[in-house]
């Protein structure tokens, strides 16, 4: 991953498991990208908890630079619920940026990317 930025020094995803070999939680994909997109200016809103929000509601709304991106995060087999389908669908068809990250996205850089701007990963 490019880090011109010095951004692995900050949110370095080795530091992000558990311990080897466990798997990425989604708390420690969270806590991650909220950290990268206060890193590069975004203003970041997580509902407090999730059980008193509508269902379905997606896990972030970043916002900065132009832009609205919706963010539902998933363990890399966690399934997106129909009610979570259904807001992701209408967030999408209002013209908003909407994206499912897994902790591969992560590890791969695509979450890096799509911050950035980068609109091949969008």
């Amino acid at each position: 991953m490019d880090n011109s930025l010095g951004i692995v020094a900050m949110v370095n995803p080795d530091t992000l498991t558990r311990s080897p070999g466990m798997p990425m939680t989604e708390r420690q994909l969270q806590d991650a990208v909220i950290t990268l997109a206060g890193y590069l200016g975004y203003l970041v809103f997580h509902p407090y908890d999730s059980r008193r929000s509508t269902p379905g509601w997606p896990d972030l709304v970043i916002v900065g630079h132009g832009r609205c991106i919706v963010a539902e995060l998933k363990r890399e087999r966690g399934r997106v619920s129909a009610a979570q389908q259904q807001w992701l669908d209408e967030l999408t068809l209002a013209g908003l940026e909407v994206h499912i990250w897994r902790p591969w996205h992560w590890h791969s850089g695509a979450i890096e990317r799509v911050l950035r701007g980068d609109q091949a990963d969008a």
